[in-house]
């Protein structure tokens, strides 16, 4: 996703990511977002996306993070598209 991360206030990304929905013969995508926010000392990832979309997820959180350390980890709640990065983002960054 090439429109990704993108800066929605300072110092604030966004990442995306689109997870197709088939109802019927209808198709849906369910959004999936993900949000850095750097402060000046510290940095703080909210949820963390599927599994499926960790290759695109690493590329886009280094590229938001611009060589930052990526400091806590703050999945809203333990379903799948909130908290299922936790330990590829822990394994990325151990000092989280």
């Amino acid at each position: 996703m090439s429109d990704f991360p993108r800066e929605i206030a300072p110092n604030i990304d966004w990442f995306g990511n689109c997870l197709p929905v088939a109802k019927g013969s209808e198709s849906y995508h369910a959004h999936l977002g993900v949000f850095l926010l750097q402060g000046e000392d510290k940095t703080l990832l909210v949820d963390t996306g599927m599994p499926r979309f960790w290759p695109s997820m690493k590329v886009q959180l280094d590229a938001a993070l611009r060589g930052r350390p990526l400091d806590y980890l703050f999945p809203t709640h333990p379903e799948s598209p909130h908290a299922a990065n936790t330990p590829n983002i822990l394994e990325r960054y151990p000092n989280c």
